[in-house]
C-alpha cells in the first residue's frame, strides 16, 4: 500500500512540474467582461475566445482597461513577463501606450526608484506577438506589488475606426 501511495505521489509531483511556466493571469480571465472598461471612445467587446477592442475615427485617446482587481489575484511582483497576442487591423503601424497602475500607496510616490510603468507597444497589421518584461513593475521587489489596473491607450488619427483583436494574454514566470 505504501509503495502504491508513493508512486501515484511521484506521478502528481512529475505532472504538475512538466506543466508550463506558472500564470497568473491568462486569457481566460480577460473573457470575463466584468473586468474590461472602454473609456474615452473605446468600445470593448468580449467575444467567445477573444477581446476586440474599437477606436472610432479621428480620436486623440482612448482607453482600454482591465480591472485586475475584479480578477482578484495577487502577487503581481512574483512574475515576470506579460505575452499577449494582439491583432491590428489596419493597413498601417499602430502605437499605443500600455500602463500598469499601481495601487494609490504603491504609486503615491513616484520617483527614480519606483517609476510609473509605461511602455509604447508598436503593432504592425495583422498578429503581433508581445512581451512586455514587468519585472520592474514593482517598486520594491521584496514586498507585493498590487496592479489594480492594466491600461491599453490608442490613438486613431486615421478616417476610418481602427479594430484591435487580443486572443491570447497571460501574465507569466519565464526563466
Amino acid at each position: 500500500m505504501k509503495l502504491k501511495v508513493f508512486f501515484l505521489t511521484m506521478l502528481v509531483v512529475g505532472f504538475l512540474s512538466a506543466q508550463d511556466n506558472p500564470v497568473l493571469i491568462s486569457m481566460k480571465d480577460l473573457l470575463n467582461p466584468k473586468v474590461w472598461t472602454g473609456t474615452e471612445g473605446a468600445k470593448v467587446e468580449v467575444k467567445e475566445k477573444a477581446v476586440c477592442i474599437s477606436i472610432p475615427a479621428g480620436k486623440k485617446e482612448a482607453v482600454a482597461s482591465i480591472d485586475v482587481r475584479k480578477i482578484k489575484k495577487d502577487p503581481w511582483w512574483e512574475y515576470n513577463a506579460l505575452k499577449m497576442e494582439i491583432e491590428n487591423n489596419s493597413k498601417s503601424k499602430v502605437t499605443f501606450q500600455f500602463r500598469l497602475v499601481r495601487r494609490a500607496l504603491d504609486d503615491c510616490l513616484i520617483q527614480a526608484e519606483n517609476p510609473r510603468y509605461d511602455i509604447d507597444v508598436t503593432l504592425k497589421p495583422g498578429k503581433n506577438s508581445i512581451e512586455i518584461d514587468v519585472t520592474d513593475a514593482s517598486n520594491n521587489s521584496s514586498r507585493e506589488i498590487m496592479v489594480e489596473n492594466i491600461k491599453f491607450i490608442f490613438s486613431n488619427t486615421e478616417k476610418t475606426e481602427q479594430v484591435f483583436i487580443i486572443s491570447k494574454f497571460s501574465l507569466e514566470q519565464v526563466d
